[in-house]
């Protein structure tokens, strides 16, 4: 890509589990995660503690879940292990109280505390990457958004924050400044990024590139000028008179419910309230494209343009995703199965939503 010449976009999804590995900087982070890796190998290697574990869940009339142990490779997993053990809390609790043998890996009151502000903290993170890893709708409008917030909300120091959670927020700024610089490596890349950002409706005041000291009419200045390359292109286009076409509102919706995602779109929600019915921007939507190509009557060249920067930028999740589905499937119990049926298995594990689409029975 850089040989000839075509700006290269960094896994923007890559850059933030990156950037999460240096909580490990922080020693009482890294203790309290040994800590619970201990307790959880315990339990699993153990088929007396793991019944006696959902004797304990059933007792607490408790949804019966099983422990989750974090993987080095695998995206948000000290999430996932840290969530589910405090989902776990009650009926571990219950099980270190009848079974004194376990005290020296017992989970305290305070440790327990500043688990439950590591995973407050990690939340917003893991529904970024989840954002981020989606292959069916753009998320490269997204990024710098999700940069001006990370870096202004998330990452900001607070007074009134733990110790602990101080310290995370300081190894992640400085890590998280310097990721940043590599992901703007030219100016074309920057270019890409604001000018898909600012072909998202949802960002349509472009708040968030006010650090950069770049605005509406910045954007406009630039736009106009790639436009006029293009003007051959867009000749017939421009020659034609369009009227406007009162499309519905699209009515999509995202599966978070994080008060970090919903301030991505707050000053679009404010806006919208004032707005023309028939103009409203979708607040939630995914499918931007349908949205611009629902109005390409009404703006027939920005409509075309928009294609050209709201895309999926490269990405190793998908291909991580097979990996570690590949690595569920042939485990140890598993060893000896043939390649040609692991194929199959991952290929239909894989595309089980589409195929329930289809009504079929697996």
């Amino acid at each position: 890509m850089r040989i000839i010449g075509f700006p290269q976009l960094i896994c923007f999804a890559h850059i933030l589990n990156n950037n999460l590995k240096t909580l490990f900087k922080v020693e009482k982070f890294e203790i309290i995660i040994e800590k619970c890796r201990t307790l959880i190998k315990h339990i699993r290697s153990s088929p007396k503690y793991t019944e006696l574990l959902k004797l304990c869940q059933q007792s607490n009339q408790m949804q019966e879940l099983k422990l989750k142990l974090d993987v080095v490779t695998r995206r948000n997993s000290v999430y996932d292990m840290l969530y589910r053990l405090l989902q776990n809390k009650k009926a571990l609790n219950l099980l270190f109280i009848d079974h004194g043998e376990i005290q020296n890996i017992l989970v305290t009151s305070q440790e327990w505390q500043t688990i439950e502000k590591i995973v407050a903290f990690l939340s917003p993170f893991s529904q970024i990457t989840t954002l981020l890893s989606a292959s069916s709708y753009p998320t490269i409008s997204m990024i710098y958004p999700i940069i001006h917030n990370k870096k202004n909300s998330l990452l900001y120091e607070c007074e009134n924050d733990e110790k602990i959670i101080q310290q995370i927020k300081l190894e992640l700024k400085l890590d998280f400044t310097r990721r940043i610089e590599e992901l703007y490596c030219s100016e074309n890349v920057k270019k890409i990024i604001y000018f898909s950002t600012f072909f998202d409706p949802r960002f349509k005041d472009l708040q968030q590139l006010n650090e950069e000291k770049i605005n509406n009419k910045n954007i406009i200045s630039l736009l106009k000028e790639s436009l006029k390359l293009k003007q051959e292109k867009y000749s017939k286009l421009i020659s034609k008179t369009f009227k406007a076409n009162n499309t519905e509102r699209i009515k999509l919706s995202l599966d978070f419910d994080s008060q970090f995602i919903k301030s991505l779109f707050q000053n679009n929600m404010e806006r919208n309230n004032d707005s023309d019915e028939n103009e409203q921007i979708p607040v939630h939507t995914t499918d931007i494209i349908q949205w611009w190509s629902q109005r390409s009557d009404v703006y027939p060249i920005l409509s075309k343009e928009s294609h050209e920067y709201l895309c999926i930028p490269s990405t190793s999740v998908p291909s991580e995703q097979i990996f570690s589905k590949a690595g569920h499937i042939s485990n140890q119990k598993r060893s000896s199965i043939e390649s040609k049926m692991l194929d199959q298995l991952i290929y239909i594990s894989q595309n089980q939503l589409q195929f329930q689409k289809l009504n079929l029975q697996l």
